[in-house]
């Protein structure tokens, strides 16, 4: 039993473990992008682990920046839309972070940012226009978007989901076999003195 208790603890401690794999960071990204994005998942994103982010791919070039400074007013006859167009640097990535749940549940999650390095601002994808280089980007590193648990969170969430089946089981197996020679003693010792 106590070998069955010491390999059950090691499993669990194996598994609550994370495990982390340095990868080389992409050279084209800055340091401002970088920080700002870790400052920016902190800040947005639930459950993100701090210091998890990691960039995949990255692409940096110079293109047209559109944006849209303030809105028109539908209430009006007059457009108020204001707009700004500009050349800059901007940088796309491509990055997957971590989410961790109650210390115990680990995520991947992989997201697409742009960032402008010339105003050191996050930007959407509507803001840059006519740039095939970066739909291109798009295009191949969209399939990628997703969400998914870590192996060892996995394994860790049957462990415990097969616990609530397998416990059960036990007390029935061992609470009956305790019933069945307590109820096999007291018909001998009737049968004895009777």
């Amino acid at each position: 039993m106590k070998k069955l208790s010491a390999l059950f603890l090691t499993i669990c401690f194996i598994l609550l473990t994370p495990l982390h794999i340095t990868h080389a960071e992409n050279e084209s990204v800055s340091k401002e992008f970088k920080s700002k994005l870790e400052e920016k998942l902190q800040n947005e994103v639930n459950y993100y682990n701090k210091g998890s982010v990691q960039f995949e791919k990255a692409l940096t070039m110079d293109g047209k920046i559109f944006k849209l400074i303030s809105a028109d007013d539908p209430e009006t006859e007059e457009n108020e839309e204001k707009t700004e167009e500009y050349n800059s640097n901007f940088t796309m990535a491509f990055v997957k972070y971590e989410q961790k749940r109650d210390s115990l549940f680990y995520f991947d999650k992989y997201d697409l940012y742009y960032y402008d390095n010339s105003k050191n601002e996050f930007l959407i994808l509507s803001n840059i226009v006519q740039n095939e280089a970066a739909e291109k980007f798009f295009t191949e590193q969209s399939e990628g978007l997703h969400k998914e648990i870590q192996v060892p969170s996995l394994i860790l969430s049957l462990v415990m989901l097969s616990m609530l089946f397998i416990f059960p089981l036990l007390i029935m197996i061992f609470h009956n076999k305790a019933k069945a020679k307590s109820h096999i003693y007291a018909t001998n010792n009737h049968s004895i003195s009777g």
